[in-house]
């Protein structure tokens, strides 16, 4: 198992170009048989196609959160969390651990606002890139959850005998956010500013 210094989607091995890389061979298959369709006038398959939706998973990630910090950099605003977290990559098994997790932000939200209610959140999500011809990266991020994100069974505990009943923590079960989610993580060096989504 390799030690990161902080796990988010890039410094897990993928980038934009690895993302748009894996994704290519199924895009181009899927060009292929469309322009087929469309040559035979075949409006059935024509139809199919149109809804089929081309998606690489990336990696799952789990952690136990226990601090959230906003943070902004050249690339735009990111959350920063605290704790202890490990990713599994989806194709090659390769297990990552840091003490350090930034995710996509529209995931990121409801787990930071979940830690004001509690000491520590636990989660565990499958993150994935769907093709999207109209995103400027080619790519959008699906984040499913794997588990219903929740404070920590010890602190949940000490709620109920307290008396107490956490809110709910508002994470959708497949969510999909705009890429560029990569470079979410606080650059080493200012960078030009790039206009996204």
């Amino acid at each position: 198992m390799q030690v990161l210094k902080k796990l988010t989607i890039s410094t897990l091995g993928h980038s934009k170009g690895a993302i748009n890389a894996a994704l290519a061979p199924q895009v181009l298959a899927h060009q292929a048989a469309m322009l087929e369709a469309k040559t035979k006038n075949d409006t059935a398959e024509i139809a199919r196609l149109e809804g089929v939706t081309i998606v690489h998973d990336l990696a799952k990630i789990v952690g136990k959160s226990t601090a959230a910090m906003p943070g902004q950099s050249a690339m735009g605003d990111y959350i920063k969390f605290t704790g202890s977290f490990m990713s599994i990559d989806s194709h090659s098994g390769e297990m990552m651990q840091a003490a350090v997790c930034i995710l996509p932000q529209f995931i990121a939200i409801p787990l930071a606002e979940a830690l004001k209610e509690s000491e520590s959140v636990e989660f565990a999500l499958q993150v994935s890139a769907q093709y999207s011809e109209k995103s400027n990266t080619g790519y959008v991020f699906i984040v499913k959850s794997l588990i219903e994100p929740k404070v920590s069974d010890s602190m949940s505990a000490l709620l109920a005998i307290a008396g107490v009943q956490p809110k709910a923590i508002t994470a959708p079960a497949s969510a999909v956010a705009e890429a560029p989610a990569p470079a979410a993580a606080p650059a080493e060096a200012p960078a030009p500013a790039k206009k996204g989504k």
